[in-house]
């Protein structure tokens, strides 16, 4: 599952935990700066496919001046409904999600495969499952959002723990992002990235409710992070806890039968 699975679960199935909104609605009234706008962290990552998403031509790259008038749109539409935002980009990251980085890395590899295989042998544009940005993007990104006068910054380890302690203590009125380390850290507001949609008059998204998730998983507060730990996170990889879910499964459980006949088969195995 990983903790990216909390994510998809809760959307599928907590709705108490999952509200429609307007932004400028729920943000009137937070006065997060001085000049009254309220303040909201965006993960870049998460808010790709708004600003260089596959209705781009990606396979060929380079479409910069379509990437630029995206940021001007995304940017303006905020400042139209006197919201400001805060670009947030990963950087290096801590040594310690190397393992995280050498997996992400593979993937990319294959995919990249994938794409080049499929624009040969079909001769036809990949579809939106292929969908792989140019490694460049995100400086570029940043170049263009600063452009905007939009305020940049870059993660020194970890990206969403980075936010959520910079959201805290800035007293901002919270983030956008999708994923589910925002429903365990408590942020003031937690928007989604993937539920953006724009329109001339607002703007609209899904907004997670902490507590209600709490409340639907029947969780403690303080149960929250060893919750998430046992879930698999970069630090502790899913691979790692395999005999730990495993060992959940009781005997009666469909899957009891294939751990045991795993186990017999690893045995005989070592035992050549």
């Amino acid at each position: 599952m990983g903790i990216q699975g909390l994510q998809e679960y809760v959307e599928a199935n907590c709705p108490n935990a999952c509200e429609e909104v307007d932004l400028k609605a729920v943000l009137h009234g937070k006065k997060a700066t001085s000049a009254g706008q309220p303040v909201l962290l965006v993960d870049a990552k998460s808010c790709l496919k708004h600003l260089y998403g596959p209705t781009t031509d990606w396979v060929c790259g380079g479409q910069w001046n379509e990437m630029l008038r995206n940021v001007e749109h995304f940017t303006r539409s905020f400042r139209q409904q006197n919201i400001e935002i805060v670009m947030y980009f990963d950087g290096e990251g801590d040594s310690r999600r190397l393992y995280e980085w050498i997996k992400s890395q593979n993937e990319k590899r294959q995919l990249a495969r994938q794409i080049l295989g499929h624009v040969m042998k079909m001769n036809s544009y990949p579809g939106k499952r292929l969908y792989f940005p140019p490694p460049v993007v995100n400086t570029c990104l940043r170049l263009a959002f600063l452009s905007c006068g939009v305020l940049v910054c870059t993660s020194m380890a970890d990206l969403h723990k980075e936010m959520a302690s910079y959201c805290q203590g800035e007293c901002l009125a919270g983030v956008i992002s999708h994923h589910a380390d925002f429903l365990v850290f408590d942020v003031p507001n937690y928007f989604s990235a993937d539920h953006l949609k724009f329109s001339k008059k607002d703007i609209t998204t899904m907004r997670f409710n902490r507590e209600a998730m709490l409340n639907e998983l029947t969780l403690h507060h303080d149960r929250v992070a060893l919750f998430a730990s046992l879930l698999g996170t970069s630090f502790i990889p899913e691979d790692n806890l395999g005999s730990f879910y495993w060992n959940l499964l009781g005997p009666d459980h469909p899957l009891a039968k294939v751990q045991v006949g795993s186990f017999i088969f690893i045995d005989n195995l070592l035992q050549i």
